[in-house]
């Protein structure tokens, strides 16, 4: 990409403004599709972060409320603190 703005700007400087301004709005073109293609990304990245903490939320939540923890804890009440991971 960057190498169409050199290009571009070497033929404006011999004279061949017409060729190098070709160059130069091609470079403009691609770094604004690179810029969207980035947003995108970054977008689905952060979506996909959001939906992986909301399921993480919702399996703890299930967890904690389950029957099978609730007895075991009626059985065993040891502090929370000492619970495995995902219990607390």
């Amino acid at each position: 990409m960057e190498a169409r703005y050199a290009l571009g700007t070497a033929l404006m400087r011999l004279g061949r403004t017409e060729e190098g301004t070709m160059h130069i709005e091609e470079f403009r073109r691609l770094q604004a599709e690179a810029a969207i293609s980035e947003r995108r990304t970054y977008q689905l990245e952060r979506l996909k972060r959001d939906a992986a903490v909301s399921i993480a939320r919702s399996e703890i939540t299930t967890r904690l409320r389950s029957p099978c923890v609730k007895r075991c804890r009626m059985r065993n009440p040891r502090p929370r603190r000492t619970w495995p991971s995902g219990s607390r």
